[in-house]
């Protein structure tokens, strides 16, 4: 190979557009091992096997759902839709029990936020 040819533009330039390529991939893998890492919106995990059976998630909340704030307003707004003659205004007029301390009624999952929404989640 002659000098010429060794530092030819082009053989530079492949080489260039190869380690960009290369570099890029790099960072992607790491993005997407990021974000695998460190998603939101994943489903909460109780510590208590009580807990996760009565709030946790079985996985249809993480597509799908209800933001809570909207949720939680829900039975305010549209009190017309709830049982007549209920005496409260919440999801407890349709029987749902809500424990003390808690926010939803039991059989509604909750995600860690980017948005914090709730899914009731079918046979709870």
């Amino acid at each position: 190979m002659s000098d010429v040819q060794a530092e030819s533009p082009s053989n530079n330039g492949w080489l260039k557009k190869m380690l960009l390529f290369g570099v890029m991939i790099l960072i992607i893998g790491v993005v997407m091992l990021l974000l695998n890492l460190y998603a939101p919106n994943r489903p909460v995990d109780y510590a208590d096997d009580v807990q996760q059976f009565k709030y946790g998630s079985i996985g249809t909340d993480i597509e799908n759902g209800i933001p809570l704030r909207v949720l939680r307003v829900l039975p305010q707004m549209f009190p017309e839709y709830l049982p007549e003659g209920s005496p409260v205004q919440d999801f407890t007029a349709f029987g749902m029990i809500l424990e003390e301390g808690q926010t939803m009624p039991i059989g509604f999952a909750s995600l860690t936020p980017a948005f914090v929404r709730e899914m009731h989640e079918v046979g709870s």
